[in-house]
């Protein structure tokens, strides 16, 4: 199944509803960037934190196995499967309040998500803030960097989620593209980084030796 959104489609956060023709039922969040928008408030959706907690294939970066074991914990999670549950992954309760008042007030805003920072697409000169949204944890170094040195050329970030950039990761591409295994060891002495390039060993951005 391909589907192509077109100039109907105006930029923002979407769910798409699968159903199979046997009844079954899930649901696919995808976001609709405009690289062209220059609207004041740019939203953030931030999938890497939505990956890292789940539990399709019965891993994440917190717990494996059928009895969700912590020592069984995926050091290295994929893009490349479904949400579990519902497949709406942690839109409901982390970001769809804050999108529909924005939405229902009517302001000048656009989307895109935490990958779009990772990986440098659109212009963040183009806006005036860049608003992330609930429990925003998981940030790689090239999106650390870029809010940073946006935020110096005058760029303001509003966080609207505690916990937010706590822990970093690393993105590496996958055979389906770029960006889509995420990596946090968590312990810096089981990253095969350690010792060899500190700065992007994955554990809380606090602790050494990042």
């Amino acid at each position: 199944l391909i589907i192509t959104p077109d100039e109907q489609w105006p930029p923002g956060m979407y769910l798409l509803k699968l159903v199979s023709s046997g009844g079954g039922e899930s649901s696919v969040p995808i976001v609709l960037r405009d690289d062209s928008s220059d609207a004041p408030l740019l939203i953030q959706s931030s999938v890497t934190t939505w990956q890292a907690y789940n539990g399709w294939g019965d891993a994440n970066h917190y717990t494996g196995g059928a009895d969700f074991d912590p020592d069984q914990r995926a050091r290295v999670v994929s893009f490349d499967r479904p949400y579990h549950g519902n497949g709406t992954g942690e839109f409901f309760g982390r970001e769809f309040e804050l999108v529909w008042l924005v939405e229902q007030l009517g302001l000048d805003v656009t989307y895109w998500t935490d990958i779009d920072l990772h990986s440098g697409n659109g212009d963040l000169d183009q806006h005036t803030t860049l608003v992330t949204l609930g429990h925003d944890e998981y940030w790689s170094r090239e999106m650390r960097t870029r809010a940073t040195e946006a935020r110096d050329d005058g760029l303001n970030l509003v966080f609207f989620g505690a916990n937010a950039v706590f822990r970093q990761i690393r993105l590496d591409p996958s055979p389906v593209g770029p960006a889509r295994r995420q990596s946090n060891y968590r312990v810096a002495s089981e990253d095969p980084l350690n010792g060899v390039d500190d700065a992007r060993v994955t554990v809380n951005w606090r602790e050494r030796p990042v």
